[in-house]
């Protein structure tokens, strides 16, 4: 079963699908919050922007008895098709990852 990541290195996964069953692999058994916050957006161009978004989330891993706490942010890139902004890519990176017992809150890594 996956577990949770006790570093902060950065990960790639590209393609719409390959998201999608990275995080059902990965997420299936947790209960999660992910807040994106202050976001920071720059047009570069009539359409073209980029954005950063500073980012907390808590993942709990009731079957590992684990909590990981989550600090970074995104550095996006939007292209706009027709009247409409996608989201062109997407980057996470992390400041800091705390993983604890979620009984005792003991920090584990």
């Amino acid at each position: 079963p996956p577990r949770l990541r006790t570093d902060t290195g950065n990960l790639k996964v590209k393609g719409r699908k390959a998201i999608a069953d990275f995080l059902q692999m990965r997420l299936t058994q947790a209960i999660t919050v992910h807040q994106g916050l202050a976001p920071d957006i720059d047009l570069t161009s009539d359409a073209t922007a980029t954005g950063k978004w500073e980012l907390h989330d808590v993942i709990v891993n009731e079957r590992e008895n684990q909590i990981l706490l989550g600090w970074g942010y995104y550095e996006d890139e939007y292209v706009k098709v027709g009247s409409e902004w996608k989201m062109k890519s997407s980057v996470l990176k992390r400041k800091l990852v705390e993983v604890r017992n979620r009984t005792t809150m003991e920090k584990i890594s």
